[in-house]
Formats: C-alpha cells, structure tokens, sequence
C-alpha cells in the first residue's frame, strides 16, 4: 500500500465519522428539543393541577358558606318549635291544674 493509498483511506474513514458526529450532534440537538417539550408539558401540568386545587377550594368554600346557612335556619326551625312546645306544655299544665 502506498503512502497516497493510506492517506485516501484514512481521509475517507475521517469523513465518515465526520457525517457520524454531525449526525450525533443533530440527535442531541433533537433529543434537548424533546427534553424542553417535556419540561414544558410538566410545566403546563403542574400548572392545571394547581389551578384545578384552587377551583376545588373556592367550590368547597362556597359549599360550607351554603350548608352554614341552611344549619342557621334549621337552628331557627327547632327554636320555633321548641318555643310552640314549650308554649303547648305550659298550656297543658294550666290546664290540668285547672281541671283539678
């Protein structure tokens, strides 16, 4: 083999993995694209699942605000009740003294 021989060989096979790096380079390059695609994506998650807990939170807040309103009125109910039994019971008393 000649010196010229082993210099076009050589030359060839440095070529090739010249097209080898650069073809490597461009896959990271695409890889890092995918990552930063990625990282967006969980970003964007992140994001909705927060939002969603605070959406969930002022629901349940104005849950509690209506069942503290509807315990206020059944409170109410029962004072009256127990008023017109009280009232009721007192006449009954009344009355049986009176019929004694």
């Amino acid at each position: 083999m000649t010196n010229e021989e082993f210099q076009k060989i050589v030359l060839e096979k440095l070529t090739g993995l010249e097209k080898i790096t650069t073809n490597i380079e461009r896959i990271e390059s695409k890889i890092e694209g995918v990552e930063g695609k990625f990282e967006r994506i969980e970003s964007k998650i992140d994001k909705l699942a927060a939002e969603g807990q605070e959406d969930i939170k002022a629901m349940l807040g104005h849950i509690d605000k209506k069942l503290d309103a509807q315990n206020e009125i059944i409170d109410d109910k029962f004072d009256a009740l127990n008023d017109r039994l009280f009232s009721q019971e007192t006449q009954l008393q009344r009355l049986k003294k009176l019929a004694k």
